[in-house]
């Protein structure tokens, strides 16, 4: 292990990792600890003096010992102080719009897969005129991704607009059940020209409505008839 500056962190979270030293008591408190200051340095090589895995040099005399934590069980709730909301403004500091300004437009709490405690930030890259996602972990600082600035509603509302739009032109919105497409279980439609937006590998498409199941929707799918699930509508046109 160098400890260099460019290697500093992946080299300090090896030697703390609770799945590589099962046998270290403080392993998780101090991978938690290595996270929380993640792209700073000089904290870093704090942690790394104070517990023993380098030995001070003249520079860093005025290296104090740091505890981030009193707390054990509550360490994510430490330095995380920076809260944003959708329709705010933000300065994007990390990432490949850093220096553009942004509005956030959606907020998702990752709940399942290895980003579980994750929270994505979606936000709309004013400078750019189109979407990014930055994903941080409950404990990171936030200030290290994002600056808070003021923006007016307008702009707020139109960024907001265009991700609805966005979502629909992907797919990314779909619907829940046949109701929220203002059709009836178990019925023909065969004779009216109703349309919907389906999402099928990945392909929006649009198809005329043949008939409904209890929980499917039969289409006129190119000449012939295909059931679609729920799960892969959209929307109705």
């Amino acid at each position: 292990m160098t400890f260099a500056p460019s290697t500093i962190y992946r080299d300090l979270i090896r030697m703390v990792h609770p799945d590589l030293h099962p046998e270290m008591k403080e392993a998780v408190v101090r991978s938690q600890q290595v996270n929380a200051v993640k792209g700073d340095i000089r904290s870093l090589r704090r942690l790394a003096i104070n517990w023993g895995f380098i030995k001070p040099t003249a520079n860093d005399d005025e290296i104090r010992p740091i505890h981030i934590w009193e707390n054990v069980r509550t360490p994510f709730t430490r330095r995380n102080n920076l809260l944003l909301n959708v329709g705010e403004g933000v300065n994007i500091i990390h990432g490949v719009f850093a220096g553009c300004k942004g509005v956030i437009v959606e907020i998702t709490p990752i709940r399942q897969g290895k980003y579980h405690g994750y929270k994505k930030y979606t936000l709309y890259v004013l400078d750019k005129r189109m979407f990014t996602n930055i994903t941080l972990r409950d404990y990171d600082v936030i200030q290290s991704y994002f600056s808070k600035i003021i923006i007016g509603q307008i702009t707020s509302a139109t960024a907001i607009t265009k991700w609805k739009e966005y979502k629909i032109e992907k797919g990314l919105v779909r619907v829940r059940n046949i109701q929220e497409l203002k059709l009836t279980s178990n019925r023909d439609y065969s004779r009216l020209n109703i349309k919907i937006r389906i999402s099928l590998s990945g392909r929006v498409t649009i198809h005329k409505v043949l008939r409904t199941t209890q929980k499917c929707v039969i289409i006129d799918y190119y000449g012939t008839e295909k059931t679609v699930r729920v799960k892969n509508i959209i929307g109705r046109i």
